[in-house]
């Protein structure tokens, strides 16, 4: 693995291991707002971190193309047992990972 990518791929590791974690933890809770939320905003913001620092790093599309398609796994897993707030923190995440991945790289003018 190049050097540049290092920090993103831990951060989405990092997404995966506090959502297992959590989902988990609170698998057989009723959990306040503000826990779904605590559990959203982690989750998908480790995973967009991880994106955003991936394409600064001139990443490929399918990587962040892949962290989509795993925050929308996390989405149907967190939607059927957490709760649906925390589910619909997940879906804009990935929303925001698309845009981002989607987004194409900007060249300098004159760079052929």
């Amino acid at each position: 693995m190049e050097k540049r990518f290092i920090v993103p791929a831990w951060t989405f590791l990092g997404g995966i291991i506090v959502w297992l974690i959590l989902f988990f933890l609170f698998l057989s809770e009723n959990l306040a707002v503000w826990q779904e939320l605590l559990i959203g905003i982690i989750t998908g913001g480790l995973i967009v971190t991880s994106a955003y620092r991936c394409k600064r790093a001139k990443g490929p599309k399918t990587g962040n193309l892949f962290r989509a398609g795993i925050l929308l796994i996390l989405t149907i897993f967190t939607f059927w047992k957490i709760g649906t707030i925390a589910a619909i923190v997940l879906v804009a995440s990935a929303a925001f990972t698309l845009i981002i991945a989607l987004s194409t790289h900007r060249q300098k003018a004159g760079a052929g």
